[in-house]
């Protein structure tokens, strides 16, 4: 064989093997920066926001009919507990607005761009039915696939999804508010007939729905200190917060202050519960708190949303 045509074979078997090299460092690389973009992914759709460590989860959303559905979910009992409340019933809603029929305050949410909030803040300050979680439909009872807004992650509503499927027929149980007698058809502010409250304290049917064992057990002693400047904001908030199984040992007028809402205790399910809901910072218990387990703090900054 001729130099030249082993020369030219050389450098072509050089050549190829450096294209080879080249290529398997590529592949390597968009190798790399996939798993690196996958994992990213993961972190951030998959962070559970409430839905963990064996907690109850209050959730509100719209139903297909246009009515309101607070769903509690047991992941201890595996029992989901749904109350309806027709989209017709008129409430006080949060953040100072107005008396609002139930089935509009998705879209006054929406309108005041705060989403979902507003309709889990009134269903829980104004119906006392602890709801931490929103969305704008059903679709975590059904399919986590479905386009919703909510703030709920995409492991919440897997997690949710798969638990409605898991859970026994006869352990999802639907309570209508009316019929419970927690609702009274009346005419509105507006002139027609729709439903307003009939009692200021939830009926027993409906109140052992959202009693926590976890939070029983506890038996946490906590404090309310307000500091809102408004007398009767404490006591609301203590009634919903005893709805849930805990209790009030002490309302406390503090000087009154800009804040919003802090808690300071222990890491425990209660403390852990209520921050969900009411949006509260925590704090780990100070020396100041004395023989309370819990401090409520609430300032002005609450009063306004709440």
């Amino acid at each position: 064989m001729p130099a030249r045509t082993k020369r030219s074979g050389r450098l072509a078997k050089r050549k190829l093997s450096k294209s080879r090299f080249k290529f398997g460092k590529s592949l390597i690389l968009l190798l790399t920066i996939f798993l690196v973009l996958v994992g990213l992914l993961f972190a951030f759709f998959f962070k559970t926001s409430f839905w963990g460590r064996g907690e109850r989860l209050g959730l509100a959303y719209t139903t297909t009919t246009g009515d309101i559905a607070v769903s509690n979910f047991d992941p201890k009992l595996m029992v989901i507990s749904t109350i309806i409340i027709p989209k017709d019933t008129e409430v006080e809603v949060s953040r100072s607005l107005g008396k609002w029929r139930i089935g509009a305050l998705y879209q006054l949410g929406e309108n005041e761009k705060l989403g979902g909030v507003l309709l889990s803040e009134t269903i829980t300050r104004y119906l006392k039915m602890p709801a931490e979680a929103w969305t704008s439909g059903d679709a975590p009872l059904t399919s986590w696939l479905e386009p919703i807004r909510t703030n709920l992650s995409l492991s919440d509503r897997i997690s949710i999804s798969i638990f409605s499927l898991v859970a026994r027929p006869g352990s999802q149980t639907t309570i209508e508010a009316v019929s419970a007698g927690y609702l009274k058809k009346s005419r509105l502010s507006d002139g027609k007939l729709g439903y307003v409250r009939a009692l200021e304290t939830l009926p027993f049917e409906i109140s052992t729905v959202f009693a926590d064992p976890d939070i029983s057990r506890e038996g946490l002693r906590i404090e309310i200190e307000n500091r809102t400047g408004s007398k009767g904001i404490a006591s609301k908030l203590g009634e919903i917060v005893e709805v849930m199984g805990a209790k009030i040992f002490s309302l406390e007028v503090g000087e009154k202050d800009d804040s919003d809402c802090s808690i300071f205790g222990k890491r425990s399910i209660t403390r852990n519960r209520l921050s969900k809901i009411f949006s509260c910072k925590t704090y780990e218990k100070s020396k100041e708190q004395g023989n309370f387990d819990l401090i409520i703090q609430i300032g002005t900054g609450f009063a306004r949303r709440y």
